[in-house]
């Protein structure tokens, strides 16, 4: 009795200690994240203004707090302060993203320090929730619309976007490419988008299946690694056409959650990589441009 009744605070410990080391990676992550959009969006034109100046000092201040232990739980009380204005600023025009990072942002702030890992604990759960509540919803949105059944979003894409077009070339026949190409994308009705396409039509519903369905493995334990893997995989393939990398290095962060291990920590490297890319490139230092790949 002395033995079993010993583990069970032992292996509290062991899952407290684990929550803050997540919370801990997966902040620094994010506020590097916050920090980096915040001064992107200083650099575009008209975006110079104190408010935003203001807000990205705040939140540099924030990220470098992040990694000293002793100010850690007020690192993201800052960068929340930050990104709120910045939204309220850009309102209505922020992507939906922004307010994924606002979500994600709050339920950090919400860890308080010497919780003994209670309140890490916690927000991981709710950033777990998080992302299969908004896996789900994009799910059902395109069930909603109605527009993945048959391949009609994913030919209007490949026929007004070069980026979709370079991607989905592969699936479908050159003539058919350029007949997309030259439609009125202002016209009614659904049938100018229809193509003759199975594997169009396949990967069309895969998308919209897969969002559905991988929530459900992600908030069952014994399935959490599959659904992980699964949702980082869909996340990949979906960018090899859209570009949106703002979207895909939170949510596949976030993501990172679900999987064994300190895959945050060891991602952060590469995402520090990638962000500065687009501040310098922002600056003209090195080619490219951020807007290109959605880098917001």
């Amino acid at each position: 009795m002395a033995v079993a009744g010993g583990a069970e605070p032992t292996a509290d410990r062991h899952a407290s200690a684990a929550a803050r080391e997540r919370i801990r990676d997966f902040r620094r992550f994010l506020l590097v994240y916050s920090a980096a959009r915040s001064w992107l969006w200083v650099t575009f034109p008209g975006g110079a203004t104190p408010l935003l100046i203001g807000a990205a000092l705040l939140a540099s201040a924030g990220a470098a707090l992040a990694f000293r232990l002793r100010g850690e739980d007020l690192a993201a009380r800052l960068v929340l302060a930050a990104v709120l204005a910045q939204a309220a600023w850009h309102f209505p025009y922020g992507a939906n993203h922004l307010y994924l990072e606002i979500v994600c942002l709050a339920c950090l702030a919400l860890v308080r320090r010497g919780s003994d890992g209670r309140d890490e604990a916690l927000a991981l759960a709710a950033l777990r929730w998080v992302t299969a509540l908004v896996l789900f919803h994009t799910g059902l949105q395109k069930l909603f619309y109605g527009l993945y059944f048959r391949g009609e979003f994913l030919a209007f894409m490949a026929g007004s976007d070069e980026r979709f077009g370079r991607v989905f070339a592969w699936l479908l026949p050159t003539d058919e490419l350029a007949r997309l190409a030259s439609l009125d994308r202002k016209q009614t009705g659904a049938g100018p988008f229809r193509v003759d396409s199975p594997l169009l039509v396949v990967a069309s519903n895969a998308v919209w299946i897969a969002e559905l369905t991988l929530p459900a493995l992600l908030l069952w334990t014994r399935t959490r690694v599959l659904g992980a893997l699964g949702g980082v995989a869909l996340m990949l393939g979906i960018q090899v056409a859209a570009l949106e990398l703002g979207f895909a290095l939170l949510f596949v962060n976030l993501l990172l959650l679900f999987l064994p291990g300190r895959w945050n920590a060891r991602m952060l490297p590469a995402a520090v990589t990638l962000l500065a890319w687009g501040l310098l490139a922002a600056l003209g230092v090195v080619p490219g441009s951020p807007t290109d790949w959605n880098l917001l």
